[in-house]
């Protein structure tokens, strides 16, 4: 199943939040701490608290909109021990397409065509989608006013 447009860019936004950290602190916070050696435990012990559990927090709500990476974060942390910190589930079902929806009523609202609104979103976001698909974004959105 293809990843959501949400889930690529909080990828993207992970990718570029932890190449801003050095590599022991990267390995911690994605609970890799098998391959830390005792110099980079000793840099960690050196860090201020506050700071690390901020970054941490920081990175839990990036990870938490990429749904397999979030389970596999959880599952980690259950083995670590670190059930006790409270790691929430991920949310149920499939990640929501809001940003797109809201694309597609703004291009209507231009009086763009659905063939055209179709090879306008199919570009901006990369994608493949059939005019049925960003139909039903736009219909689902109607339904809940």
């Amino acid at each position: 199943m293809p990843k959501s447009v949400a889930a690529k860019r909080a990828e993207a936004e992970l990718q570029e939040f932890l190449s801003s950290k050095p590599l022991w602190l990267q390995k911690i916070l994605q609970l890799d701490t098998s391959s830390v050696s005792p110099d980079d435990l000793l840099k960690f012990l050196e860090y201020q608290a506050p700071d690390f559990m901020e970054m941490r927090a920081k990175y839990e709500a990036i990870i938490q909109r990429i749904p397999g990476a979030w389970k596999k974060y959880r599952q980690k942390a259950q083995k670590e021990g670190e059930s006790a910190l409270g790691l929430k589930k991920g949310k149920p079902g499939r990640p929501r397409d809001d940003e797109v929806a809201k694309r597609v009523q703004e291009l209507k609202a231009e009086g763009k065509t659905g063939p055209r609104i179709q090879d306008i979103l199919n570009k901006e976001f990369g994608e493949s989608r059939s005019l049925h698909s960003y139909r039903m974004l736009d219909y689902a959105r109607k339904q809940k006013k």
